[in-house]
Parts: structure tokens; C-alpha cells; sequence
């Protein structure tokens, strides 16, 4: 069992404590993690696992629900069942508010610490994944980073609104110029081309700037960001990220006693549900709830010669963007052939928007939570099928509290009986077994994070595994083809 050796000795130092301490702590109580798609069930299990124990509250971990507004549109719970269950990190924020990674855990962890004092259980819920990652796993970049500068040391600029005011390119010729300008943020860089942000960063951390490609345009400014607040190079902090039992990925396990829900459901019954789900939506007053939010918040960027954006805040949530062309008509225009055919278009793009995030969640949910433990130190994951909800009982929430159960009873037993335990759950998990070449994949940063040019295509490509699978694309094949033909 190499595979699950690193774990093993984490849980051996995490029997041998629990059986000194009688009260509850970060380390003995668990941490309950559900992950899994859109329309799987996540919210309704979490919601079901807190009935059935009582003393536990739910931590939201969606980067839409934190705003307010939306509701039907970001599928937040209902307000009777937040109050008969606390939940947190739900409708605190201001649809104009920026709101990052970072800002989330900070605000996540705290919940943690404050549910785990009173002696509950915390359940983080939700589908961006990335949040949950930053809670399970700690990481130098952000947590522990030591700014160099506030922001009365830069110039800070504002709009009315207390945003800070857009960086104009003509204004910036040097690196100097953009550090001390002031505070970097995603909005006040665009009108920065991505050529130029990547060339700043080749100046300051050439070594990151040769694992990305120049349009990765939210990881050259992240990098920036970090060199700005904390005066290290991100490749640096991420060195010593590794070194700390960290990975590639992240840094060392926070939560070591963390259990991982996975509710996962066949991709064609899913995508039937999804699409019952959007239909529902309409029937639940979604068009209402777009329109409402459109004349509150997003004409007036409109009025204020602003161009579209749906790209930051809850303005990415499904449903605006598709919506668009329908919600800038007025009424009349909304019930015209036009404005039906243009409604009959956003519902068919919301449903395969949908689709296609649900995609993404999945494969990062293989990518980043099913892998080898050679390349990442990951709590076990117990799979849930939830493809017949006629089963949900015994496939879904029945196992559900088995498996916490177990925990539970490890955390009053002796050391040797929290093995027996930790042994028949290891039985249960799943997970990706590793390949032969997994001893080396971590260390081997030119291929996982390299530049590859190819020169059939003539593109650059990232990463070692990107282009692999561009090789074995239609794309490259097709360029083949045609370079034979013209020879």
C-alpha cells in the first residue's frame, strides 16, 4: 500500500494526539468537504448531513453565492433553511465589490476556528473549487505573506464608486512606474497589454515568467501582485511552498482529519437534470430576477459609457451574459417575435454554458483532488453516486454518515483501533493509483510548467501534458495533412 503511506503517517501522529485530548480541536474535530458538480446534490446533502448531526454549521464555498442578489440564478439556499441551519459566507458582499481567493480564505478559515470553538462540525459546500483548495491546503502566497507597502504608500487613485482608478498604458514605461502607481488589481490593468505585463514580469522573476505563457493573463498579473505586496518573486515563495511538504499545486495539508464527499452522477442523467433545472429556474421567476438586477446594477455601467463586463464579480454568474441582447430590450420589445427568438436563444445558451461548467468542475476535481500522492498530499475522497435519486438514501446519505461516523469514533479511540478505523476507510476511497513516472513528475518543472513551441502549428504551448495532448489534437493532425500536401 505505497500509495497510501503519506497519509498514513499523518494519521499516526493524529492518533497518537487525539488520544491525549478529550476536548475538541482543529486537529480532532473533522473538517466535511463536499465537492462535485452542478446539479449533483451537494447543497442537499450538506444540508441533510447537518439535520442529522446537529451541531454542525455550513460554510459556503461558491464564488457567486458570497454576493448578494441573484438568488435564483446562483442557487442559493432557501432563507428558512438558513435559519434552521447557520451558514456562512452567503449574501455578504456588494455586486460591485471585488471580492478575490484570498479575501475567501481568510474569511473561511475564521468561520472554521469560530464553528470548531463552539464545539461543531464544520461542512464546506460548493462548486468553485479553487476555494476549497485554498482552505484544505496552506499556502505561503497570500496567508503568510508580509506586505512591504500598504496603500497609503501608493498613489491611489479612486472613482466615486472607492475603486481604484484604471492604469492608462501610456502612463507606465518601466516596471518602477507600475509598482508604485498603485495598488494592482485585475480592473485597473486593462488597458495594459498582455505583452507588456509579461515583459514587467520577465524583469522581476524571470523564472516565472518562463512557465507561463504571455497570455495567461490572470497568472502574470498575480505574479506581479505578489512581487508588489511582498517584494519575493512567486517562484521563490513557491520553492518554498515545496520544501514545507507542500507540491506543485499548493503548500502542506491545513486540515489533516478532513473528510471529502464527492457527489458525482452519469454526465448524460446530469446533463438531463441540468437541463430540467434551467427550466425550473425560468419557472422560478428568473427572467424577473435578471431584469431586476440588470436596471439596478448593470445599466448604470451602461450610462456610465462603460462596455459589458462579464468578466469580474457576480457579473460572471450564468444567466446575465446569455441574457444580454433580451435584457437590454423594454418591454414590448421583450414580447415581440424578436424578443422571444432572442429569450429562446438565452435559454439554450444558459444550458449549454452550464454544461460546459459543469466540464470544468469535473476535470478539476480529477486534476487537482484525484491525484497520486506523490505529487499531492490529499485527504481520502469517497465517491457518492447520485445518478438514481431513488437510491439516495442508501447510496448517498446513508454512507454519508457511516463515514463521518468513523471519524468521529476515531477521535475517542485509541491509537491502535484509529488505524483499524482509518484502515477500512482507506478500503473505501478513491483514488487516481500512480504512474510509474509519479516519483519524478513534481520535480520535473520544465516539462509540468515548461514552454513548448510547436513548429507545425506555430503556437506556444504550456506545459509538458498541454502538449502532449495538443500532438494528439485534430487541430495538429489537420496541420500535418496540410503541410504534406503543399510539399
Amino acid at each position: 500500500m505505497r500509495f497510501f503511506g503519506n497519509l498514513k503517517h499523518l494519521r499516526q501522529s493524529f492518533c497518537s494526539m487525539i488520544s491525549t485530548k478529550a476536548t475538541t480541536t482543529n486537529e480532532s474535530n473533522p473538517l466535511i468537504v463536499i465537492i462535485g458538480a452542478t446539479g449533483c446534490g451537494k447543497t442537499k446533502l450538506s444540508l441533510e448531513l447537518a439535520k442529522h448531526y446537529k451541531n454542525v454549521e455550513i460554510i459556503s464555498a461558491d464564488s457567486m453565492q458570497i454576493y448578494k442578489g441573484l438568488d435564483i440564478a446562483t442557487n442559493k439556499v432557501l432563507p428558512n433553511e438558513m435559519e434552521q441551519i447557520p451558514h456562512h459566507l452567503i449574501d455578504m458582499i456588494d455586486p460591485f465589490q471585488q471580492f478575490t481567493v484570498l479575501d475567501f480564505q481568510k474569511l473561511a478559515l475564521k468561520s472554521i476556528d469560530q464553528i470548531i470553538s463552539k464545539r461543531k462540525i464544520p461542512i464546506i459546500v460548493g462548486g468553485t473549487n479553487y476555494y476549497i483548495e485554498s482552505i484544505l491546503w496552506d499556502t505561503l502566497v497570500g496567508s503568510k505573506e508580509q506586505k512591504i507597502s500598504d496603500d497609503k504608500e501608493f498613489k491611489i487613485e479612486t472613482d466615486e464608486d472607492g475603486n481604484y482608478s484604471e492604469i492608462l498604458a501610456n502612463e507606465i514605461e518601466t516596471i518602477n512606474d507600475l509598482l508604485q502607481k498603485q495598488k494592482l488589481t485585475y480592473r485597473n490593468l486593462r488597458s495594459i497589454s498582455n505583452e507588456k505585463l509579461y515583459e514587467f514580469l520577465k524583469e522581476i522573476d524571470p523564472e516565472s515568467a518562463n512557465t507561463l505563457h504571455l497570455h495567461n493573463r490572470r497568472k502574470v498579473i498575480r505574479c506581479l501582485q505578489v512581487y508588489q505586496q511582498t517584494g519575493r518573486q512567486m517562484s521563490q515563495i513557491l520553492k518554498e511552498q515545496r520544501s514545507q511538504n507542500g507540491s506543485r499545486h499548493g503548500g502542506p495539508l491545513r486540515f489533516k482529519n478532513s473528510i471529502i464527499l464527492w457527489v458525482d452522477c452519469d454526465k448524460q442523467i446530469l446533463e438531463k437534470r441540468l437541463d430540467e433545472r434551467v427550466d425550473q429556474m425560468i419557472r422560478q421567476g428568473l427572467l424577473n430576477e435578471l431584469s431586476e438586477f440588470h436596471r439596478n446594477y448593470n445599466s448604470k455601467r451602461f450610462d456610465d459609457d462603460k462596455k459589458a463586463d462579464y468578466t469580474e464579480g457576480i457579473f460572471q454568474a450564468i444567466g446575465l451574459k446569455e441574457f444580454h441582447n433580451y435584457l437590454l430590450m423594454n418591454e414590448e420589445e421583450r414580447h415581440s417575435y424578436d424578443g422571444q427568438l432572442k429569450l429562446g436563444y438565452g435559454i439554450l445558451m444558459l444550458k449549454q454554458r452550464t454544461r460546459s461548467y459543469v466540464n470544468k468542475q469535473n476535470k478539476w476535481i480529477r486534476r487537482r483532488f484525484l491525484i497520486s500522492e506523490n505529487i499531492r498530499k490529499v485527504p481520502n475522497v469517497y465517491r457518492l453516486d447520485t445518478t438514481n435519486l431513488d437510491e439516495w438514501n442508501e447510496k448517498v446519505l446513508d454512507h454519508s454518515i457511516w463515514i463521518v461516523d468513523q471519524y468521529l469514533q476515531a477521535s475517542i479511540s485509541t491509537p491502535s483501533k484509529c488505524e483499524q478505523i482509518f484502515h477500512s476507510l482507506d478500503q473505501l476511497a478513491i483514488r487516481k493509483m500512480p504512474n510509474s513516472n509519479d516519483d519524478n513528475n513534481d520535480e520535473n518543472d520544465s516539462f509540468i510548467s515548461g514552454q513548448f513551441y510547436c513548429d507545425i502549428c506555430q503556437i506556444r504551448i504550456s506545459g509538458g501534458k498541454s502538449y502532449q495532448e495538443h500532438l494528439q489534437s485534430k487541430k495538429h493532425r489537420y496541420q500535418i495533412q496540410q503541410s504534406k500536401l503543399t510539399v
